[in-house]
């Protein structure tokens, strides 16, 4: 099956990307004082959607804000909400112009 990258994952890498998700949430995270916006695909099978939640929680930021796309999954940008993902983009870059 071409579509399939890997027979076997290796630990290792899995282990790393535990670690710098780890790293991230206690060291990265909690610096965040800059304007941010945040954007999930409300049908993402990837990502657990209640971590938006955590993350505008996580985040100190006063200027936060969250988009979520009804119809896309993981990949937003391809999806079917594509449109909808641009113009929350521009609007949410205008307002802060």
């Amino acid at each position: 099956n071409n579509l399939i990258s890997y027979l076997k994952y290796p630990m290792s890498a899995v282990h790393e990307s535990i670690r710098l998700s780890n790293y991230t949430r206690r060291k990265v995270i909690p610096k965040i004082m800059i304007p941010t916006l945040i954007i999930q695909g409300k049908k993402d099978d990837r990502i657990d959607p209640a971590g938006y939640k955590t993350l505008l929680r996580l985040i100190p930021a006063e200027d936060k804000e969250l988009v979520l796309l009804p119809n896309s999954q993981h990949i937003v940008s391809v999806g079917p909400d594509k449109k909808l993902l641009f113009e929350s983009i521009h609007q949410y870059m205008k307002k802060r112009k």
